[in-house]
């Protein structure tokens, strides 16, 4: 699992990630985006899953999309009927138990939109499901909830960090008490308009490869940070 924080907004949406991939054990496997930038559809691919899936659907599946609103369209059924080059490289795993969500700009609604995408076939349901969304918060606890309902858009770098932080703390230790280290490296930004994607990497957490994850954030944009960003904690092409 990771987070995932979104907004859709009429001229913009952005979302944030975080980019931790963990081995069962909970220990850090690498530091990675999970993000795939799709600038000529106006879109972004998020993932959340098995890495050997993620990384063909990183490859394959861009290239079969003109628009925000096709890939909607047909990345379900693509997916349940894969064609062989796809099916070829995913080799003998399915796309069963994983997520994958598309947020970009939708020339049938007007402004851009999300929509989220939960594999189901491992529970004996039909397919794969498509909920439209103009933001979307994941996880979210009770406790999160009530935090994270005046913000109708975008809260900006500071914020949101804050956000995922809290995040981190919720997810990286269950209900029993047991570790599951599912949330860490960095929470990378991706703002999305008609003319272009900007990331940018708004805090990182000092968690280290081969170690289970743990730690506070650092300071955003310090000296230590190769991703410095603005003051305002805005890309300037936004």
């Amino acid at each position: 699992m990771t987070a995932i924080n979104a907004w859709a907004e009429k001229d913009s949406a952005t979302v944030y990630t975080d980019g931790a991939w963990v081995g069962d054990d909970g220990k850090l496997l690498w530091i990675a985006p999970k993000v795939v930038p799709l600038p000529h559809i106006n879109a972004a691919m998020l993932v959340r899953g098995n890495s050997q899936t993620i990384h063909v659907l990183q490859s394959h599946l861009p290239s079969l999309f003109t628009s925000f609103d096709q890939a909607v369209r047909d990345v379900g059924p693509l997916i349940l009927n894969p064609p062989p080059n796809l099916l070829a490289a995913m080799g003998p795993k399915s796309f069963d138990g994983w997520q994958l969500m598309l947020l970009g700009y939708s020339e049938h609604v007007g402004q851009f939109a999300g929509a989220f995408m939960q594999g189901t076939l491992e529970y004996g349901e039909p397919g794969w499901k498509t909920e439209p969304f103009v933001r979307l918060l994941s996880p979210l606890s009770p406790e999160l909830a009530s935090h994270v309902e005046p913000m109708h858009g975008d809260p900006g770098a500071n914020e949101a960090g804050a956000v995922m932080d809290r995040q981190r703390r919720i997810l990286n230790t269950d209900p029993a008490g047991v570790p599951g280290y599912v949330v860490g490296g960095f929470c990378q930004r991706t703002h999305i308009t008609r003319e272009g994607i900007t990331t940018s990497i708004v805090r990182r957490w000092s968690d280290r490869i081969g170690e289970p994850i743990a730690g506070p954030s650092k300071a955003r944009g310090s000296a230590r940070d190769p991703f410095r960003i603005t003051a305002s904690g805005i890309p300037a092409f936004a």
